[in-house]
């Protein structure tokens, strides 16, 4: 990841508390294994014309999993990440969950930036009217 972008890193709660939420997407994540679960996604207004979306996949265990944040522009994608998170629990039994998360490594992969792309396609497919004019 080039020096530039890592100054232009949020987490996505840094970017839920920062930005106003245009739009929420849901589109389906396929596991190797052929399983397949939601990737919850939403997209926020960074400034003019610039936008990002937030994806959400819980892992099974709903402990943690992944998240996603890409940057994008006029339809297009300007950069993104891959964030592996881990759930943070109110009481030692883990059944009552922090809305915080701690984050862990960073992907940042030929393989990862593949599926950033392909997820945009997706959520690009799925963003309506207002969000598009906003973002482009």
């Amino acid at each position: 990841m080039s020096n530039q972008l890592m100054t232009y890193t949020y987490t996505g709660e840094e970017i839920n508390n920062k930005f106003k939420n245009l739009q929420a997407i849901t589109i389906p994540f396929e596991y190797e294994d052929g399983r397949i679960s939601d990737k919850n996604a939403n997209i926020y207004k960074i400034k003019k014309n610039e936008c990002v979306i937030v994806a959400v996949l819980n892992s099974e265990s709903n402990f943690g999993g992944y998240e996603d944040v890409i940057y994008f522009k006029r339809n297009q994608v300007n950069s993104g990440y891959t964030r592996t998170f881990f759930s943070i629990f109110l009481d030692k039994k883990a059944t009552k969950k922090s809305k915080k998360v701690k984050y862990d490594e960073l992907l940042d992969d030929p393989e990862t930036k593949n599926e950033l792309h392909d997820d945009f396609e997706k959520y690009l497919k799925k963003m309506n009217k207002n969000t598009l004019a906003q973002c482009g």
